[in-house]
């Protein structure tokens, strides 16, 4: 309360004879006149202003206006003497209902001010409950939204009880047609795994916000949940134009702030909401076409499209393509297989196939891809990981186009694999035949001894040891010869035919031309240089 009276000992008075604290009212503030007490009001709300009438500068009356004007929640007592009926009179025509003559017994201004006091608390204490009621509403808005789709869709709800929902929900549906909008965030399967489930909740409900205000910006009707990638849309309007469009600006605002992409499916408009169903059977029959057409895009239903091919035969457990293809995997061509691939992608789009269909024949070849690693020896944990499980790693593309080229990827993959084994496996068997070489390069040893060791055909060894070292068998081993025979050269004082003998070469003329050919000296120059 604030006390405002030009009387020091009055406000004196009023302040400390009776015990305010024991009634619940603490003495906020005190003023000698209206224009000091509208100042100390703005530093110091109060929720009572108790004043005389008469004062100087600005009197109650004055004071009264000028709190009903700036602060219309301060409730107002004023006191005035019997000789001031025309300043009640003012006092009553601004609705000062609140007014006591002077002098006012501590009983009436007790009275008067609890009874302040009491409706103030009421007043609180309902504007909290419904603060309360409100915040509760808001917080379950989305869920009672999701219940009221779920029960639209399932055609539970009867006229009048579609229109009591709606006022309950304060959702405006004005219009003569309704349509259905799916709205799908692209790839969250893949975008999901890298963020915490409050993460995935948060841009969820960013996206629906962005969504939901750009919608009602145009037209009537909610948005709400559906699975956790997915939205929906009730929406009215005349124009389906319009609605494309604005389901373009949704698209954009959900790029530009969020970095997502967004793909929408609009069902044909109904004349009732309680045929709504249909419309969001369409909506979702067409955003399907994003399996083939691709992602971010709008798919609008069209009544007359024949979607399933009903002359298609379901997939046999293994084609001859598909054997096709294991047989390029055995021989190691990436080229080969990606245009096999190609081809087995473009045969599912025009046989119009269902995407699931899809996915489960990608998933049969690659368990056959992997039989296949297995049976030669090498484990799909090295290729894919231990923890790859074919349907989980297919069940998360949303479009043809992705799974075609992870299907690209995974033989990309198979393939470096086996080349990278053969690779080195032709390394072992090389750097043991060279080590069985060093060995025994002072016998007449030759190609079929060195390949039999290694147990490899004569002609694949020639032709693998050409493809490692650079160089044929014979020269190699020549080369290898002549620089053991240098050695004997410097560090022996052996005879030169008896050196060529210990290198393996049995005759000396052919030693002493195989040696000028590496050396461009003669044995005996050699070591008398």
């Amino acid at each position: 309360m604030m006390i405002v009276d030009d009387e020091p000992l009055v406000r004196k008075g009023i302040a400390t004879s009776i015990d305010w604290q024991e009634h619940g009212i603490e003495i906020a503030a005190e003023a000698g006149n209206g224009r000091d007490a509208l100042q100390k009001l703005q530093t110091a709300p109060v929720d009572l202003v108790l004043a005389d009438i008469r004062m100087p500068i600005m009197n109650g009356i004055e004071l009264s206006e000028q709190i009903k004007k700036l602060y219309p929640d301060i409730a107002i007592v004023l006191l005035s003497g019997y000789e001031d009926f025309a300043y009640a009179k003012a006092a009553l025509q601004i609705g000062i209902q609140n007014y006591l003559l002077k002098p006012a017994s501590a009983e009436k201004l007790i009275s008067a001010i609890t009874d302040i006091r009491d409706r103030k608390r009421e007043e609180q204490l309902s504007k909290t409950k419904e603060i309360g009621r409100l915040h509760m509403f808001n917080e379950n808005l989305p869920y009672l939204k999701y219940k009221f789709m779920n029960s639209l869709l399932k055609k539970e709800l009867s006229a009048a009880g579609i229109k009591e929902k709606l006022r309950t929900l304060q959702i405006d549906l004005t219009g003569s047609e309704y349509h259905i909008l799916i709205m799908d965030i692209d790839d969250f399967a893949f975008f999901s795994q890298k963020l915490s489930p409050k993460e995935n909740e948060a841009f969820a409900f960013a996206v629906f916000n962005i969504a939901e205000e750009t919608l009602l910006s145009y037209f009537s009707g909610f948005v709400s949940y559906g699975e956790l990638n997915r939205l929906i849309a009730l929406v009215s309007t005349d124009k389906v134009h319009s609605l494309l469009a604005v389901c373009k600006e949704i698209q954009s605002n959900v790029k530009r702030y969020l970095k997502l992409s967004l793909s929408i499916g609009i069902g044909l408009p109904c004349a009732s909401l309680l045929e709504i169903g249909r419309s969001y059977r369409e909506a979702d029959q067409a955003l399907k076409e994003k399996v083939y057409r691709g992602k971010g895009q709008i798919f609008m239903h069209v009544r007359e499209r024949q979607r399933e091919n009903a002359g298609a035969e379901p997939f046999s457990t293994l084609t001859m393509e598909e054997r096709s293809m294991a047989q390029a995997l055995k021989r190691m061509s990436e080229s080969e297989l990606r245009e096999m691939i190609r081809q087995y992608f473009q045969r599912f789009a025009s046989e119009n196939r269902r995407f699931d269909e899809v996915k489960h024949a990608c998933v049969r070849l690659v368990i056959f891809f992997i039989q296949e690693l297995e049976e030669a020896g090498h484990s799909k944990d090295l290729v894919f990981g231990p923890q790859f499980i074919p349907h989980v790693a297919i069940e998360r593309f949303e479009v043809v186009a992705d799974l075609e080229a992870w299907m690209g990827q995974m033989v990309a993959k198979i393939v470096r694999h086996l080349e990278d084994n053969r690779r080195n496996s032709f390394k072992r068997t090389i750097k043991e035949a060279i080590q069985y070489m060093e060995k025994h390069y002072e016998q007449s040893l030759s190609l079929t001894e060195v390949a039999d060791h290694v147990n490899v055909t004569p002609a694949y060894f020639s032709k693998l040891f050409k493809e490692e070292m650079g160089i044929t068998f014979v020269k190699w081993l020549s080369r290898l010869r002549v620089e053991k025979a240098k050695a004997l050269l410097m560090e022996t004082r052996l005879k030169t035919y008896e050196i060529a003998e210990k290198v393996g070469f049995y005759d000396y003329k052919y030693f002493s031309n195989t040696f000028r050919k590496y050396t461009g000296l003669s044995p005996r120059d050699y070591r008398n240089r």
